[in-house]
C-alpha cells in the first residue's frame, strides 16, 4: 500500500497536485488540472492496481470545502475502487 500524506499547508490546487504527482509518479503528460489529476489517479489504481491510502493531516473542514472539485474526484474514486482510501 502506497500512502500519501497531504498536510494543511497547499495554498494552491497546483501544489496539490503536484504533490500527488511525485509522490505517485504520474506520467510526464499530465497536466496541473483536475481533469487530469482524476484520470491519472483513477489509471494507476487501475492498471497498476496500486492499494492508495491518502492521509490529510491538520486540515479544517474549512479547507477541505473549499476545495469541491477535489473532493468530488475523491468521491468518485472512493466508490469505484476498493483498493482506494481516503482519511480526513
Amino acid at each position: 500500500m502506497k500512502t500519501i500524506k497531504i498536510p494543511n499547508s497547499f495554498s494552491s490546487k497546483e501544489e496539490l497536485i503536484e504533490h500527488f504527482a511525485k509522490g505517485l509518479l504520474f506520467p510526464e503528460f499530465y497536466s496541473l488540472n483536475w481533469d487530469s489529476f482524476a484520470s491519472c489517479l483513477s489509471e494507476i489504481l487501475e492498471v497498476d492496481e496500486l492499494d492508495i491510502h491518502v492521509e490529510h493531516i491538520g486540515w479544517s473542514e474549512t479547507q477541505y470545502k473549499s476545495l469541491h472539485s477535489y473532493r468530488m474526484i475523491l468521491l468518485d474514486i472512493l466508490l469505484i475502487n476498493k483498493n482506494f482510501t481516503v482519511n480526513f
